[in-house]
């Protein structure tokens, strides 16, 4: 891109086109800061779900903070979340290499799921929790909450309340169409312990 040739972007227009910030910062981040930055939509794409995966990490973290493991994985937990600070100073420590930052905090969510799958959970999630929110504000790329419209909202609890309702008739077939039809209109739902929680992707 080149301001001469008239094909470049400013933040603003990224803002009108509905980039968020997070999603912006990741695919920078992406790119070391020697390096020219590649900007497709494909590239922007692919830092948008890597925003949203971290997003979507720190509510699951945070909420196994909140309760009792059922297996013993505080010690996995805690010597993961020591192992990402290590890793990001040191990668930062050498000539600013935030790719190599933000990949070792994309293995981290990998490790710290694996172990949250087996039982993890209370002391040692709030240690990981604890860390990976002091990696985040260096690089700041979760995503924005989004103002959503409130006629979308409205539908969009309605139609989640009536795919809880075919689920428990065990209608999955039609949980199935409601799940797809919420996702035609950019909602992405995820079922927790908690109940159904949706957001606008």
């Amino acid at each position: 891109m080149s301001k001469r040739y008239g094909n470049f972007l400013t933040a603003r227009d990224l803002q009108e086109h509905g980039v968020d910030a997070g999603t912006f910062r990741t695919l920078v981040y992406q790119t070391h800061y020697r390096q020219p930055l590649d900007y497709t939509d494909e590239a922007l794409d692919g830092a948008r779900k890597g925003a949203l995966r971290l997003g979507k990490f720190r509510e699951r973290l945070d909420g196994e903070s909140r309760r009792k493991p059922e297996k013993d994985g505080a010690g996995a937990l805690s010597n993961l979340g020591k192992k990402l600070e290590a890793d990001v100073r040191a990668a930062l420590d050498d000539d600013l290499d935030s790719p190599k930052a933000l990949a070792r905090l994309f293995d981290f969510v990998t490790a710290a799921n694996a172990e949250l799958d087996k039982g993890a959970g209370g002391k040692g999630a709030a240690a990981a929790l604890g860390v990976f929110d002091r990696v985040i504000q260096l690089f700041d790329v979760l995503p924005g909450a989004r103002k959503v419209d409130p006629e979308l909202a409205r539908w969009a609890e309605e139609r989640v309340a009536a795919r809880e309702r075919a689920r428990k008739s065990k209608d999955f077939k039609e949980a199935d169409r409601i799940r797809a039809e919420l996702k035609s209109r950019g909602v992405e739902i995820e079922d927790t312990a908690a109940g159904t929680k949706w957001r606008v992707v």
